[in-house]
């Protein structure tokens, strides 16, 4: 991967510790007594901005009237609630950490997930069980390939689509899921399941779609992950397939290089696809597209709030620095991998934006926003497509009438996978080549 570095880290800024303190901490030791017109700026105050050296007089001129009107504080609670102000002030999502939440955070970029051990398809009638990991906790129980799930949770998955049924079997949280299956035989039983934390694989389903079309959806973009996508997408090209749905809905990560090689497939060799850039905007490094072939397959991206880390980053490039892509869905999450933990005396932990991303259009991302989606699909599970209307025998009989009802039924249920696929089968219709690649046969 073509990328240099510019190691030199910069100087600490000249707002002092000590001015969070006089502002909060020291409240707490007598400060309020003090009349605001005799209060000295310390020294150690000198390099502070003017608008910093006025915090301390207004707050306790506050005080003073608090005090006044019998209205007292927890000093901790002020130092805190003040401390929180400052980092949201400058940094709108930034943050205080536990150890624990840094720690939650890591696994998340690590690509880590309560998992159930399970790996599905979509049908008419809900969702097909392909695989069973034998290390997952699904291998514990009497479940197995072939398994038709129809209920998750009492929550019925017929017209659930896969997006909404991951996040039913990922939720965060310890409760076992509740899975009523039917049988080969038309018997019905119920399997209790309680996912486990674990590394899920870069790709959850690598699917191919009627009409021509591909569907990959991914988890995590981890070390090995770029090979992989990049494997699956020229594989399906050089099959001839159209275009592709590149889910990214949920997906996380933290490896810049496997972003750089899924997105050298649609930009042009040797071009710049993203930098990141310190806060005197000195790069500190800059990744460029090393593929010598371009897919030239149209890429309808899908994201949500939950697209973070490496996998943001892979959705800001195929939207500014890459040709032949658009996105659907809603606002990503906005934590672009621009924000690093730093600890204070104190032994707090805040997590504030330190570097900003850059792509070759010249949009920057700083961690305030996410990206915004080229067409916004809210995430509404009412907003399916309606049974389809009955056909003459003759019609129905037609293999690009099959074809096209087969995908009409793999994307009904799920609102922006469907949008997407509209878009592919429009551009299809037009023969539209990004790359102006070889003509492809239409249905």
């Amino acid at each position: 991967m073509k990328f240099h570095m510019n190691r030199s880290r910069y100087a600490p800024g000249k707002v002092r510790l000590v001015a969070i303190l006089l502002a909060a901490g020291g409240l707490a030791s007598g400060l309020a007594d003090t009349p605001p017109e005799t209060m000295d700026i310390p020294e150690e105050q000198e390099s502070v901005s003017p608008e910093l050296r006025n915090i301390p007089e207004s707050i306790i001129e506050l005080l003073q009237v608090l005090n006044e009107y019998g209205l007292h504080f927890d000093p901790e609670a002020i130092r805190r609630q003040t401390l929180k102000s400052l980092v949201r002030t400058a940094d709108p999502h930034g943050r205080f950490m536990t150890d624990d939440e840094i720690e939650a955070l890591e696994e998340q970029h690590r690509g880590w997930a309560p998992d159930p051990g399970i790996r599905v398809r979509a049908t008419t009638n809900g969702f097909k069980i392909t695989d069973i990991c034998e290390d997952g906790p699904a291998a514990e129980t009497s479940l197995k390939p072939g398994d038709m799930i129809t209920h998750i949770d009492y929550a019925e998955t017929k017209h659930m689509g896969l997006h909404r049924f991951l996040q039913f079997t990922r939720d965060d949280t310890d409760a076992p899921l509740r899975l009523t299956i039917l049988d080969d035989d038309g018997s019905v039983r119920d399997i209790n399941l309680t996912p486990r934390p674990s590394v899920l694989r870069s790709i959850e389903t690598a699917e191919e779609l009627p009409v021509h079309l591909s569907y990959l959806r991914i988890n995590a973009l981890l070390e090995e992950s770029g090979a992989e996508v990049v494997e699956q997408i020229r594989a399906w090209k050089q099959a001839e397939r159209y275009g592709l749905v590149l889910d990214l809905r949920g997906a996380s990560g933290h490896n810049l290089d496997a972003v750089a090689q899924i997105a050298s497939l649609f930009a042009e060799p040797g071009s710049m696809l993203f930098a990141f850039r310190d806060k005197d905007d000195q790069e500190e490094v800059v990744y460029s597209a090393d593929s010598p072939v371009r897919v030239g397959m149209p890429t309808m991206v899908l994201v949500d709030s939950k697209t973070t880390g490496a996998a943001e980053i892979l959705a800001a490039v195929l939207k500014h620095s890459a040709r032949g892509a658009m996105l659907f869905g809603q606002p990503t999450n906005g934590d672009l991998l621009v924000r690093d933990v730093r600890t204070l005396s104190s032994g707090e932990h805040i997590y504030i934006a330190t570097r900003k991303l850059v792509l070759s259009d010249g949009s920057i991302y700083d961690g305030r926003q996410g990206i915004q989606p080229d067409v916004h699909v809210p995430d509404d599970p009412r907003d399916r497509v309606p049974d389809a209307p009955r056909r003459d025998r003759h019609t129905s009989e037609l293999p690009e009438t099959i074809e096209h009802d087969r995908l009409r039924d793999r994307v009904r249920d799920d609102a922006a996978l469907r949008r997407s696929v509209d878009v592919l089968l429009g551009l299809k219709a037009l023969n539209v080549q990004p790359f102006g690649s070889s003509t492809h046969n239409s249905d």
